[in-house]
């Protein structure tokens, strides 16, 4: 990940915000909150380019004032953030009822390219996925800077990835601690690690995890913690181990998206 020393990070809005409505939706039934501040810590300058919203069909004009209220405000909200600075493209609605933003694509390649030029940053963050970009990340790489891109999960251009010097999905892992503090508290993530040799299991067996008919995962609890860990064995001797203090289905649904889906049934106490 980068550090705030030189780096400056660029984010396409509308794609940021349909990548984490998704992610949200997934993981917090859309109750989880990004913090916006935490990127500050780790960027030197923000950028962030989006359009506000045109009128819907059959929209009245008070359900799309309050849309563009929402979205004023919010804009205002991250203009307010030290080191943020917000650009307006425009959007259109083409034929059909389609949204379409206008100038966005080129205010960030304007902005970039001339970041650049300039040598005002040592390497660059690019939040976005869209295929169009690709021209623009190979030009600032041929230039030598170091150009990160961070996605979506599911919603990439893979020539995007390949141009880019470095990627990362936006995924549960890279996302969580720029949660705000209430959706980290209520959703801890587990504390990861793996073992060698012999495994010593801690606690009271409560469930185990299968895939089909194979036992591949346990979950024991003692006084402190719930743990998680691999039934099967990696390379002989290795296992997966997952400790949990707090919400225990969300961690099972992290060691599900690191390992492949999993059926928990109760079991009798070991």
């Amino acid at each position: 990940m980068s550090t705030m020393s030189g780096s400056y990070l660029f984010i396409d809005g509308n794609y940021f915000q349909q990548a984490w409505e998704k992610f949200n939706s997934f993981w917090f039934d859309g109750k989880g909150r990004f913090s916006y501040p935490q990127l500050s810590a780790h960027h030197k300058k923000i950028f962030y380019y989006d359009a506000l919203p045109s009128k819907k069909d059959n929209e009245s004009d008070e359900e799309f004032g309050a849309r563009l209220k929402a979205k004023h405000d919010f804009f205002n909200y991250l203009r307010g953030l030290s080191r943020w600075h917000v650009y307006e493209g425009i959007s259109k609605r083409a034929r059909g009822g389609i949204a379409r933003q206008k100038e966005v694509d080129v205010l960030i390649a304007v902005d970039m390219l001339t970041h650049t030029h300039r040598k005002n940053m040592e390497e660059l963050t690019f939040i976005a996925g869209d295929q169009d970009f690709r021209p623009l990340i190979d030009a600032v790489v041929r230039e030598g800077m170091n150009v990160n891109l961070w996605y979506g999960s599911g919603s990439v251009s893979e020539d995007l990835k390949n141009t880019a010097d470095s990627s990362m999905c936006m995924d549960v892992f890279s996302l969580h601690h720029f949660l705000d503090g209430d959706t980290q508290k209520s959703c801890p993530m587990p504390q990861r690690s793996g073992s060698m040799g012999e495994f010593q299991p801690h606690g009271r067996l409560i469930e185990n995890g299968f895939r089909g008919d194979q036992l591949v995962a346990r979950i024991r609890r003692d006084a402190t913690f719930d743990h998680i860990n691999s039934a099967v064995v990696f390379s002989g001797v290795y296992h997966s181990n997952y400790r949990v203090q707090g919400n225990l289905e969300f961690a099972k649904k992290v060691y599900a998206y690191e390992f492949g889906d999993i059926e928990w049934r109760p079991a009798g106490g070991e």
